[in-house]
């Protein structure tokens, strides 16, 4: 819902057109479409601060510190990972949406393979790892020759191969992924 006009959204009181700006009825009969798809605009609303919300934008410039300088020693790999997901579990419960880009980060990453790669962590499949909210993306396909059909193709092959044993299914996995990459999309007009 990126291409829609907040202000247009909300800011006008939900006002019809007046016939000082009719430029704008094409700005609300889009906003009317997307109303449409009311999970996603509940996050656009969630987002833009409409009805009184707005926590997503809010709470994004909080921060978080860590002393490191008060620590004895460095933290192992465990505590890192315990870290990590703390700050999963407050990026999950806040309803916000991570976009992941497999085949990027397999090439320019610490990733030997998909195999690795950290989508299945976040998908509860590897560890006790928080589920998250998540889209895949292609990242730059003229650098990395690939699109999203490539990317959900691995990432199906590499589901295949880690819900065996288990009551997962791979094809609903990759489709409730699909889904998300349909409501959090960017879209241009």
């Amino acid at each position: 819902m990126r291409r829609l006009d907040p202000l247009v959204a909300f800011g006008l009181s939900g006002s019809r057109l007046t016939a000082f700006d009719r430029s704008l009825e094409a700005e609300f009969d889009k906003v009317e479409e997307a109303k449409k798809n009311q999970r996603a605009f509940e996050l656009f609303t969630r987002y833009h601060g409409a009805l009184g919300h707005g926590d997503v934008v809010n709470r994004s410039a909080e921060k978080i510190a860590i002393d490191c300088e008060a620590m004895e020693e460095p933290l192992n790999s465990e505590q890192i990972r315990l870290l990590q997901d703390c700050v999963l579990k407050k990026i999950s419960m806040r309803g916000i949406v991570l976009e992941t880009l497999p085949t990027s980060n397999v090439r320019i990453s610490v990733y030997r393979s998909y195999a690795e790669h950290h989508i299945f962590r976040w998908l509860g499949l590897r560890g006790q790892g928080e589920k998250m909210n998540i889209c895949v993306g292609s990242d730059d396909p003229g650098i990395f020759a690939t699109n999203l059909r490539n990317e959900y193709a691995h990432l199906l092959r590499e589901l295949d191969r880690q819900c065996a044993g288990t009551d997962r299914d791979p094809l609903a996995e990759l489709k409730r992924l699909i889904e998300n990459g349909k409501i959090w999309r960017f879209q241009c007009n």
